[in-house]
């Protein structure tokens, strides 16, 4: 998780980080060449700075252009006009939909503990009920079906939620992600 964010980070301030570099590129050029321009040092990092700032705005105008860009596309207001079209359509059913949210985090939940139980032999059906509780606490004797049966008990799943179908503010790596 952790170098996936680092990933990310770097990904979207990989124009700032060039800019840096760049920048710094520029100073130390100078530097080892000073003797050759005449400048001070201070004119030297003077530059560099100014170097630094232009270039850090120039990035931020264009990181900007590209927003309103993707904002005006036409992709864009087709999928927000869908959207609002969607939620226009289900509003007579909207009083349904956490009773649908509950069904199908139990659905998804059995699922999963069905996966992990089947891969050492054993079956839901002998451990959990229909809802997902427990129904028999007794520990398979062998040491691999044991290890199943305990983290089929510890599955945690990040439940499914009527404002994740009806808003835009889900995770991409929530598994009801439908982007």
């Amino acid at each position: 998780m952790k170098k996936n964010n680092f990933a990310e980070l770097f990904y979207k301030n990989a124009g700032y980080v060039v800019v840096v570099l760049i920048s710094f590129v520029y100073v130390a050029s100078s530097l080892i060449n000073i003797s050759r321009s005449g400048k001070s040092v201070y004119e030297i990092v003077g530059t560099g700075v100014l170097s630094l700032i232009l270039g850090v705005l120039i990035n931020g105008i264009f990181r900007s252009m590209g927003v309103q860009k993707g904002d005006s596309d036409e992709r864009t207001l087709a999928t927000n006009a869908l959207h609002g079209r969607t939620i226009e359509e289900i509003i007579p059913y909207i009083d349904k939909l956490d009773d649908f949210c509950e069904m199908e985090n139990k659905r998804a939940l059995k699922a999963v503990r069905t996966r992990i139980l089947a891969r050492e032999g054993l079956k839901y059906s002998d451990y959990f009920d229909d809802e997902g509780n427990l129904i028999n606490e007794e520990k398979p004797q062998e040491k691999a079906k044991r290890k199943a049966y305990k983290r089929a008990l510890k599955v945690r799943l990040k439940p499914l939620l009527a404002s994740n179908l009806t808003s835009d503010g889900t995770k991409a790596n929530d598994p009801f992600d439908f982007g």
